[in-house]
């Protein structure tokens, strides 16, 4: 089995021979990679490999490069399963193979995000607004660290889109995360996603409703759990307006704001009729 250290050495390798598009070095690498009887999870999280690998079947720079694209998927696939393997190994040493798995409490109030027991109108929690599944792996825990999910390759290669991506995983990422939940990637790379469509990638439209979304989502934990439990769509999300987006304490502030001022602007308009009417009947010399 190879050290951790030579297959660190291995993904720098790779970074490398990425950046300049060196496409036998690439292959040369792949190909050591795959003389790696046992990858860990550990090791695959580390190095990043399995994002790094997981991007060669996208990029434009290696599409003419079938060896390389097999044998990338060849690679992504056989650490996958190993990764399945050593965590339900992990699962079945606790307890005697009777590992805990986290469940739902029964009867959760309404106002609890993190439980929940109700199903969306739709009938399933469990999908994107595509109807793509998302893929979680239920791990034995002794301290409610919720579910470990696998790698989800979000990455488009652009670098403003990533950002924004990235953005929305920080505020969407739940703590801890469940089963229930779709996965906060997929939704953070559909949103962006979809923002492009409906707004135009480079549209000062996108950006600033990008700006919305994020905040709310991050001050709105009534919006943030409605996203993820897949009662509110997001083809739907994007679409709402800033009012909408805010949390119901926001709201009737703003609600409270609003009628304070139309009573203000009320009062204002009665005293300067009054005032008129006073004038009116002044002395035109000594005002009286």
């Amino acid at each position: 089995m190879a050290s951790t250290e030579h297959i660190k050495e291995l993904s720098r390798s790779l970074d490398k021979a990425i950046d300049k598009i060196d496409t036998s070095k690439v292959l040369s690498i792949l190909d050591s990679l795959s003389n790696v009887e046992k990858m860990s999870m550990h090791v695959l999280k580390a190095t990043g490999l399995g994002k790094k690998v997981n991007k060669l079947k996208k990029m434009e720079s290696f599409k003419s490069a079938t060896n390389i694209q097999d044998l990338a998927i060849e690679l992504v696939a056989k650490w996958k399963k190993q990764v399945s393997k050593e965590k339900g190994k992990k699962n079945g040493s606790n307890g005697g193979g009777n590992g805990k798995r986290l469940k739902l409490k029964n009867g959760s109030s309404s106002s609890s995000h993190k439980n929940i027991s109700k199903s969306p109108e739709n009938g399933a929690i469990s999908t994107n607004s595509n109807g793509a599944t998302p893929s979680a792996l239920e791990i034995s825990t002794d301290n409610d660290g919720g579910y470990e999910r696998e790698e989800y390759d979000w990455e488009t290669g652009d670098g403003r889109r990533d950002k924004m991506i990235s953005k929305f995983i920080s505020v969407l990422k739940p703590t801890p995360d469940r089963k229930e939940y779709i996965d906060y990637r997929q939704l953070a790379a559909n949103i962006e996603q979809e923002l492009g469509v409906k707004y135009g990638s480079n549209s000062q439209d996108y950006v600033q409703k990008y700006r919305d979304l994020h905040f709310n989502l991050k001050k709105n934990e009534d919006l943030k759990y409605e996203v993820l439990g897949g009662y509110l769509k997001v083809d739907k999300l994007i679409t709402m307006t800033a009012e909408q987006l805010a949390s119901k304490e926001l709201q009737k502030k703003r609600e409270s704001e609003k009628k304070w001022a139309m009573e203000e602007a009320r009062n204002d308009h009665a005293l300067n009729v009054s005032q008129a009417m006073t004038d009116e009947y002044k002395c035109g010399k000594c005002k009286q």
